[in-house]
């Protein structure tokens, strides 16, 4: 039987794929409350007590005697937001200066959506044209990245401070989450996104560029309770 490894991707996040490697962006609010914990669960045993990665700029996932390659499933295809979809941008970058984030690197992964969030969600709007708006049926609330390893392979985590690594030959659940149950008056989750990248194209003045949300400001309302972790987006 195979060893496995599922990584867990909860919160507000920014997903791409560079050099065979899975990148996830973790936004940190000004609030300092959206920050990235980190806990695990192997096989038959309880989920251990979250820790704090707050302080890190950088945190680095390494596979040993890895099987898997990088991959999407299509349900990762079809249902996580894409900030670069027909209905948002027609590109994104970087911005020049961007906010504070925690930079998360994952090798050999196959991706796939973790939890979908439950109806009814509100609709996708261009922020400033509220008219302008997109339906939304189904969508990503979170995001496995699974390694699958031979029988004396492991995965092990770098990060400030901080170092794990997974028992050879024992499967586990890793989790990262920047969750925040805190709600901002004015805000809305997805404004972080927009504190880190920008809307680009060739026709567009750096600076000037769209910006979207779903939903209102606080959280996604119309949601459930369970659906205020919020969305990790591609």
């Amino acid at each position: 039987m195979a060893t496995t490894v599922e990584i867990i991707l909860k919160g507000v996040a920014i997903g791409y794929q560079k050099d065979g490697t899975y990148h996830v962006i973790f936004p940190v609010d000004d609030e300092g409350c959206h920050k990235v914990n980190f806990s695990f669960q192997k096989e038959g045993e309880t989920e251990s007590k979250m820790v704090s990665l707050a302080n890190s700029e950088l945190i680095e996932v390494t596979a040993e005697g890895a099987t898997s390659a990088l991959e999407t499933d299509e349900e990762y295809n079809d249902f996580v937001y894409d900030l670069t979809s027909p209905a948002t941008h027609p590109g994104i970058r970087m911005k020049t200066d961007p906010g504070k984030f925690t930079l998360l690197k994952i090798p050999n992964a196959c991706l796939s959506v973790y939890k979908f969030f439950e109806p009814p969600i509100p609709d996708l709007f261009e922020v400033g044209r509220p008219a302008n708006s997109t339906p939304i049926q189904q969508l990503a609330q979170s995001v496995k990245a699974t390694v699958t390893l031979n029988d004396d392979g492991r995965v092990n985590i770098s990060a400030d401070g901080f170092n794990f690594a997974t028992e050879a030959g024992s499967s586990y659940t890793l989790t990262f989450d920047n969750d925040c149950d805190v709600v901002f008056p004015g805000k809305n989750d997805m404004d972080m996104y927009y504190e880190v990248i920008e809307e680009f194209s060739f026709a567009i003045k750096a600076g000037s560029g769209r910006r979207f949300r779903i939903g209102g400001v606080g959280d996604l309302s119309g949601l459930s309770k369970e659906a205020l972790e919020k969305m990790v987006t591609s």
